[in-house]
């Protein structure tokens, strides 16, 4: 898959996300997800990665620095 594939389909997905806060009554505010919610998104991601490439994989969420990563662990 190339990288113009992998921004593509993140743009569309955060517009798909942007439209769902709009209703018949006009606009409201958009979810925010709780940190629980987060953790949830973060730990599917890392499942994914171990069913893809194997391995067991950690993560970790920086709220104030505004990263989130997940990473191999090769210990």
């Amino acid at each position: 898959m190339s990288t113009d594939t992998t921004r593509r389909s993140i743009l569309g997905g955060a517009a798909a996300i942007g439209a769902m806060a709009v209703t018949a009554f006009g606009v409201r505010a958009a979810h925010v997800p709780t940190d629980e919610e987060i953790e949830r998104m973060t730990e599917q991601l890392s499942a994914a990665m171990k069913a893809r490439h194997g391995g067991n994989w950690r993560w970790a969420i920086m709220h104030k620095e505004q990263i989130v990563m997940v990473i191999r662990d090769y210990q």
